[in-house]
């Protein structure tokens, strides 16, 4: 049996009191540690049970606030082989709804920072308004692994860390160097169009010069998908939107309506991340 460091904290909890969307809650302990079981059948059914106990059709349940930590710990201490899923689901877990992000942007991290306490924010105190903060933070401190995950993880790891670090614009100085050095390499395109919205996401292009030179450049790189994602980091960042990155914007928006990208923002929709940076240097 796989040894788990803070299995004492995690059966300290009374779970039996936190509402979950489905089942019993007083099985999320047993839960997180099958997803470090050794065996891969275990986790997947693990995986799917605690999914399904924290989030339902964009609602959060509290349970969360109490979970996030362990999950990070799970992908911390390399416990677990779903770690492309678990990041998967710490992403769904910091907003009711992604869209809720996408569009508002920085204005929304602007809502959370003006709440004095936020950082210091343990558990929820009854509200939705709350909850949300508390989880918001509570994802956010994994911003440092997320970054090594983006390093050195697998691709499906890569990319997922890559777009989970664009939810944070508070941790763009900490996140730049990863973001940079990933989409300046040669990674596959989906993984250097994912970090490359995600820093624009973040606000970078508009307060880094070499951020926004590199993505200038990469408007002419030979992939499609790396142009696309470029322009809608540059326009979404700066809210302007001229010549060649509105041309790219408009091109992405046609094109792109005919299949999914591997960009995991929107289900891969990235055409409305296109409609949304458009939209955002319009208003």
């Amino acid at each position: 049996m796989i040894y788990i460091p803070w299995l004492s904290e995690l059966q300290a909890i009374d779970w039996a009191t936190t509402e979950i969307a489905y089942g019993n809650a007083s099985e999320i302990p047993e839960t997180l540690v099958r997803l470090a079981s050794d065996n891969a059948n275990e986790q997947t059914e693990a995986y799917d049970n605690i999914r399904n106990f924290l989030v339902s059709e964009g609602m959060r349940f509290n349970a969360a606030s109490y979970a996030i930590p362990f999950l990070i710990r799970l992908l911390q201490e390399g416990l677990t082989l779903r770690s492309a899923s678990v990041l998967e689901l710490l992403a769904e877990l910091t907003f009711r709804e992604e869209s809720d992000y996408l569009i508002e942007g920085i204005l929304l991290h602007e809502t959370y920072m003006e709440i004095p306490s936020a950082l210091e924010v343990s558990m929820y105190d009854g509200d939705e308004k709350s909850l949300s903060i508390d989880l918001y933070y509570k994802v956010a401190a994994g911003v440092p692994l997320y970054c090594d995950y983006l390093q050195t993880g697998t691709l499906p790891e890569r990319i997922q860390a890559a777009a989970l670090i664009g939810y944070f614009p508070g941790e763009k100085s900490y996140a730049k160097s990863f973001l940079l050095d990933t989409f300046t390499s040669s990674a596959p395109s989906a993984l250097a169009g994912t970090a490359q919205i995600a820093a624009g996401l973040i606000g970078l292009p508009s307060s880094d010069p070499e951020v926004n030179s590199v993505l200038t450049d990469r408007l002419q790189h030979e992939d499609r998908l790396i142009r696309w994602a470029a322009a809608i980091a540059l326009a979404w960042s700066t809210r302007t939107a001229h010549g060649y990155i509105a041309d790219l914007l408009h091109e992405c928006k046609s094109l792109a309506k005919e299949e999914s990208t591997e960009i995991p923002y929107l289900h891969g929709n990235t055409w409305i991340l296109a409609d949304l940076a458009l939209r955002s240097c319009q208003s």
